[in-house]
């Protein structure tokens, strides 16, 4: 009967639960709203969290993601986050595009993998050009015990990484050591200003 109520439905989506646990998780945020180009009756929201997952840095996450349900039995639903030292509105538009094409192609973000041409595709000058693509992992920055609530269903986080091309290339050739190899690097993964 709940769900028939407009005002009430809103607060029994996953997404509202997910926002809770980040804020408890994460502290307060502001949002901005995104809308698909082929579906504006799907918006999704991108909380912006200032110093997180350190001072000086910034957490953009979804807020949204969460709704969907994967086609694979068993999956959990998952909002992505983005550790970033840039403050920036293409910080959100990197997060909405992904989870968008995620959504489409009911395309899990599991972590481990690469998800070609996002930023690349969002053509935002020489960031498009030096980051187009994105890496997912485990948010280990953050230092959260996942799930962040145990649901049902139960709702985790996956880590978005920008990367190159020459970083693609890498990943191509060793996905299993992808992440030790940008380690030893000592690449910071939160600068989107480094070159590629």
């Amino acid at each position: 009967m709940a769900r028939s109520v407009p005002n009430l439905e809103t607060l029994l989506r996953v997404s509202t639960r997910a926002a809770d646990a980040m804020r408890t998780a994460l502290g307060a945020f502001s949002t901005r709203t995104y809308r698909h180009t082929a579906d504006e009756a799907a918006p999704l929201e991108v909380a912006r969290f200032p110093n997180q997952p350190s001072i000086g840095l910034f957490t953009f996450a979804t807020v949204g993601l969460a709704n969907t349900k994967w086609p694979e039995l068993g999956r959990p639903r998952v909002e992505l986050v983005m550790a970033t030292s840039v403050d920036a509105e293409v910080c959100g538009q990197i997060l909405a595009n992904l989870a968008f094409h995620l959504t489409d192609t009911s395309f899990f973000p599991e972590p481990g993998v690469m998800v070609r041409d996002v930023v690349g595709a969002l053509a935002v000058d020489e960031l498009s050009r030096r980051l187009p693509h994105i890496y997912v992992a485990v948010p280990r920055p953050w230092r959260l015990v996942l799930p962040l609530s145990e649901g049902p269903p139960p709702i985790t986080l996956a880590q978005v990484i920008p990367v190159s091309e020459a970083e693609y290339l890498v990943w191509r050739g060793d996905p299993a050591g992808f992440e030790r190899e940008l380690a030893q690097r000592k690449v910071d993964l939160t600068d989107l200003d480094r070159p590629g």
